[in-house]
């Protein structure tokens, strides 16, 4: 526009507001110095200008992204291209902007094409380059095979300077409309395609970044029938500046995508973006690949009118396109397109999850669960034993005569599930309040219903291995570890008699492991985690979710025995591998997150499990309430992580609030509730606040001695921190009384290079060095030291704050060498942090 122009219609469009007139001029100003080569896609601008016939007959890939200003592009002649870029040979022009250009080029090591995006010569700035780094750094944080991966990003050196690029790969298919269309895909293979989808957008979810303009044209399928996203070149990083977040593009491109933009995508707000804007695109993408057309129809629209539409007008139902998609496929559909995005999927896992119910016809959670529906869903599971019952009731009714042996197998199966009905009914008329009073535990109706166990199937160790298993899962969670302990033992005992019970056999194992954790014991645990882990991949596979479960359980076994960094590395993989295959249950990667969280905490990296930690306890927040054990213990953890990192009023806020809920949910006795306790005193004497602390830590290691035993390695870390308190107190004798016997039971009970045994020796040398008692200091100190080396590194806060310690403690001795030497030892350790 002429300048004067430009001005009379931001005076009309600002409404006189002067401020938001300068903020609008300084952006046109910014956007007039800088360009926007960062929304040409990475793959090129003029794919559609051409038929894919075309473009594959020149070897190039059909990679619908915005309309062509210049048809000509494509066909540039070979002459006006580099030679070489990098190690990079260029083949030709993919596509060019008003900043970049996207070529085709050969990769020489490893032998690839690849599709090489590189800044313009003239039109560099510092403002440029950084933004190029951004985006070379966001598209290569996103390693999953349903993303086009970038393989390498660096500078050429040129005659008119450094020009930066990077190569992604080259995706050989078609998009995801015109593939569903060329293979006739049904409507199971349609919704199978959009899972591995939502897996994918989940993914880049998990890393922090928002795609913006999900589509069919940016999805392609290739040869092997698997779809790839392309074009992540306007996504941007969640936690990224949120004044690159608006809808400045260029009018084309804008047009091109409104369509499957969320209503407050449209609207321009940038504060309300986040990544349930892309759960509404995929809304749209899957009405479209269902019913031929988009929800809305908004072409030939203004902006405003579209604007209108899509934030206000409801689409037409699938129903009314085709009455295959009534119920659930419409139910999940709508709940991806409402505008109100509280209302929405709140991620794409969730989107997935339902699809993946609906294709095993289980119920999806979008709709509600009624009895009717429920049945519905489990006869369409179960057709085989629910039609061998119903031959049963129509033999009964109607005299109709079937073979003996199918009458037989539906009267054994109705026997056995009327036998479990009855068992539960007993179980759930067994409180008696006359002899009980009106408030039972939970504790004494599971204890006469394990007494029942005993003599009940007779003809059928499965059940009673089953029943004795869940029942012993109860336990666990109630704290009851011994009789937990019991009915697990005795439910393997059963499933190892009988070889139809393998998989349960190791499922049994599993649980038994996890149960060893609890009572302190981490190198069995860790040995029965290892076998239930070496059976799983044997009986169900690799990609099993008791597998998972399983990989992931010795993970913390590991993190108990002090093996963090093996420990990381699995909690890494499985998390990487559960978003791959995209069939855990959020409740399960929630779980897994947890567990990653946990033990970078542990190897000093507090900053990185903070962010992990907020999103787990927000999604809790939101999935089971405040109240939830789970929740609490998401707080409670997250508390730790806050505290690590000296946020100490909301670690405190938090802190309370766990320990109130968990006191008054799972009760005084309870691990997590003895654990929460333990949390608040230590960030109390943290604070210095001892008079606050020290009721909190005499209270968590009486009750845990009580509960868990003298030997449990929570009994001896509550105790080793109630000394802390001592030593903070100047009462030195008493700390190291103490001390001495944490050590000496640990000697007994935990393996030698637990964690804990660095920990309760340093604790132990603190206590020494601060009753003036250098010289026997020393050795307790250097044991510290070597054992936490051992176990987190040089570079863990822990062990620096020991190897000071014994610099310190041979300066006051009068051996400056020694000190010396150990200040060296210290120095290179914060070098390389």
């Amino acid at each position: 526009k002429h300048p004067q122009e430009r001005a009379d219609f931001l005076q009309r469009a600002c409404r006189r507001d002067e401020a938001v007139r300068q903020e609008v001029e300084a952006l046109l100003a910014h956007d007039d110095e800088t360009g926007t080569f960062l929304s040409t896609p990475a793959l090129g601008a003029t794919f559609a200008a051409a038929s894919p016939e075309s473009l594959l007959a020149r070897g190039t890939v059909p990679v619908p992204t915005e309309p062509a200003t210049d048809a000509a592009i494509v066909d540039e002649p070979p002459q006006s291209c580099p030679e070489r870029i990098g190690q990079y040979h260029i083949e030709g022009v993919l596509g060019r902007g008003g900043m970049a250009v996207v070529y085709r080029a050969e990769q020489k090591n490893p032998r690839r094409t690849v599709a090489l995006k590189v800044i313009r010569p003239g039109v560099q700035s510092i403002e440029m380059r950084k933004r190029f780094a951004l985006e070379s750094q966001v598209l290569g944080s996103l390693q999953h095979p349903g993303i086009a991966q970038v393989f390498e990003a660096g500078t050429e050196a040129t005659g008119d300077g450094p020009q930066p690029f990077f190569a992604m790969e080259l995706v050989d298919g078609q998009t995801l409309t015109q593939y569903a269309e060329s293979q006739r895909l049904s409507v199971r293979q349609r919704l199978e395609l959009m899972t591995k989808i939502c897996t994918a957008v989940h993914h880049a979810h998990q890393k922090g970044v928002i795609h913006r303009d999900l589509k069919p044209g940016n999805i392609l399928v290739n040869r092997s029938g698997e779809p790839k996203i392309v074009d992540f070149g306007v996504a941007r990083a969640t936690d990224a500046d949120i004044r690159t977040t608006t809808l400045q593009t260029d009018v084309g491109q804008l047009i091109g995508t409104i369509a499957y933009m969320s209503p407050e995508q449209i609207v321009g707000d940038s504060r309300e973006l986040d990544t349930r804007s892309d759960i509404y695109a995929l809304g749209v993408i899957l009405y479209e690949l269902l019913a031929g057309h988009q929800p809305h129809d908004v072409s030939h629209k203004t902006i405003p009118q579209a604007a209108r539409i899509i934030t206000e007008e409801e689409p037409a139902s699938l129903t009314s396109v085709s009455r295959i998609y009534r119920g659930d496929i419409d139910t999940i559909v709508s709940k991806a397109l409402e505008k109100d995005k509280t209302r929405r999927y709140q991620s794409a896992l969730e989107l997935g999850s339902d699809l993946r119910r609906f294709l095993a016809d289980e119920p999806i959670t979008a709709r509600s669960a009624t009895t009717v529906y429920q049945l519905r869903k489990f006869a369409r599971r179960n057709r085989a034993a629910v039609v061998a019952a119903l031959l049963v009731v129509v033999a009964l009714v109607g005299g109709t005569v079937v073979s003996a042996v199918q009458a037989s197998i539906a009267k054994r199966e109705a026997a056995r599930v009327q036998e479990i009905n009855a068992y539960f009914m007993q179980l759930l008329a067994a409180p008696d309040p006359d002899v009980d009073g009106p408030h039972v535990m939970m504790v004494s109706v599971l204890d006469r219903a394990t007494a029942r166990i005993q003599g009940a199937f007779p003809n059928d160790p499965a059940t009673r291995a089953m029943l004795k298993g869940t029942m012993a899962k109860t336990y666990r969670k109630l704290g009851e570890l011994d009789k937990a302990e019991e009915l697990l033992e005795s439910a393997i005992a059963l499933r190892e008699q009988h070889p139809g019970e393998e998989v349960s056999l190791f499922s049994s194992i599993t649980e038994l492991g996890l149960l060893r954790l609890d009572q302190g014991d981490a190198e069995s645990a860790r040995e029965l985690l290892e076998r239930a882990l070496e059976g799983h991949r044997r009986t169900v596979g690799p990609d099993d979710q008791r597998t998972l479960n399983a990989e992931e359980s010795l993970a913390v076994a590991l993190r108990e025995l002090g093996q963090t960094e093996e420990a990381t590395r699995i909690c890494r993989s499985v998390l990487d591998q559960r978003l791959r295959l995209g069939n855990s249950t959020e409740k399960e990667i929630l779980t897994n997150h947890v567990n990653l969280a946990a033990v970078l905490m542990d190897r000093g990296k507090a900053a990185e499990a903070e962010p992990i930690l907020q999103t787990v306890l927000n999604t809790r927040r939101r999935l089971f309430g405040e109240d939830h054990a789970s929740t609490l213990r998401a707080m409670n953890t997250l508390a730790h992580a806050l505290l690590q990192l000296e946020r100490f009023d909301e670690a405190e806020e938090l802190n309370k609030q766990s320990l109130t809920g968990t006191r008054r949910i799972l009760g005084d006795d309870h691990q997590d509730t003895l654990i929460a306790i333990n949390n608040l005193a230590s960030l109390y004497q943290r604070r210095g606040k001892h008079r606050e602390a020290e009721p909190l830590c005499g209270e968590a290691m009486e009750v845990a001695r009580r509960v868990l035993g003298e030997r449990h390695p929570n009994t001896l870390a509550f105790a080793s921190n109630y000394a802390a308190l001592l030593i903070n107190n100047g009462k030195f004798d008493a700390a190291e009384a103490q001390l001495r016997r944490v050590i000496d039971v640990a000697r007994e009970s935990l393996p030698a290079d637990h964690l804990y045994q660095g920990a309760f020796q340093y604790r132990l040398g603190d206590c020494l060095m601060k009753s003036n008692r250098l010289k026997e200091a020393i050795p307790h100190l250097k044991d510290a030291s070597e054992r936490l080396s051992t176990s987190f590194g040089v570079q863990h806060p822990n062990t620096r704050k020991v190897i000071g310690q014994l610099a310190d403690a041979y300066d006051e001795i009068g051996r400056p060498e020694q000190a010396s030497a150990w200040r060296a030892k210290l120095k290179t350790a914060g070098a390389g942090d």
